[in-house]
Formats: C-alpha cells, sequence, structure tokens
C-alpha cells in the first residue's frame, strides 16, 4: 500500500508539513500514522491538517460527496 511506498523517502532533519485528504468517510489516525512514519526515516514534523475533497480517480465511489 502507500505507507511501503512513503517509508522509501528519507529526510535528514528535515522540516515536513502532513496532509490528509478524505471526503466519504473519516481519516482515523492517518496523521498519527504519517507522523510516525516520517519522523522515523529523519523528518520533523511541524504541523498538520485533514481536508476535504473529491474522490480523484472516480466519480463511482460517494458520488457528490462530501456534501
Amino acid at each position: 500500500m502507500i505507507d511501503e511506498y512513503i517509508k522509501k523517502i528519507k529526510g535528514e532533519n528535515t522540516l515536513v508539513v502532513l496532509v490528509v485528504v478524505y471526503g466519504n468517510r473519516e481519516y482515523d489516525d492517518s496523521l498519527i500514522e504519517m507522523k510516525d512514519i516520517f519522523s522515523s526515516n529523519g523528518f520533523i514534523p511541524i504541523a498538520g491538517g485533514s481536508f476535504i475533497g473529491e474522490h480523484s480517480y472516480t466519480k463511482e465511489v460517494g458520488t457528490k460527496r462530501p456534501d
């Protein structure tokens, strides 16, 4: 999944802003998981945010969501 790709990204005390986009359901603990992965790969998370958005790959899932 995407976490395997993200685990390959390396930083050297690099500042990072974590962003989660969701629409049809909640984002659970995605920001915490991203913080843990990026922190262990040499990044320093300085901010994080969650934003509502439409599905980008299909209009068949969650049509007209978020509403």
